[in-house]
């Protein structure tokens, strides 16, 4: 489906290395005159990849706006958890941060104050 400003992917499969590690019930990608959002619902992660299996992420929101362009905003939702971060650009830096985070995450986020953070440099 699409439209001026709208396009849908609907029933994705995402493959890494010939496995099907994750199913996607839908993709929306909005282009709006400040800002963009790609919206991913229903992430359905496979239980055959080897390091992060069997996790429902139920939304994942990626907005980005003309006035801070090397930024892109963060949200994701699993179960009982909000996690919320920022793409850096320009330092190439992700970095999440949660109040609490699934058992199976849990490796991969550090233990703060007051809950978990994540961090990736690419």
């Amino acid at each position: 489906k699409d439209n001026y400003t709208n396009f849908t992917i609907e029933n994705a499969k995402l493959f890494y290395e010939n496995i099907n590690s994750a199913n996607i019930e839908k993709i929306k990608f909005s282009s709006l005159l400040f800002n963009s959002v790609i919206d991913i619902n229903n992430v359905k992660l496979n239980k055959d990849l080897p390091i992060i299996s069997g996790i429902n992420i139920s939304k994942i929101e990626l907005s980005q706006n003309i006035f801070s362009f090397n930024n892109i905003k963060v949200e994701i939702h699993i179960k009982n958890s909000f996690i919320y971060g920022n793409i850096d650009l320009n330092k190439k830096l992700v970095t999440l941060n949660s109040k609490q985070i699934p058992k199976s995450l849990k490796p991969f986020f550090k233990k703060i104050n007051k809950g978990y953070k994540y961090e990736y440099k690419f």
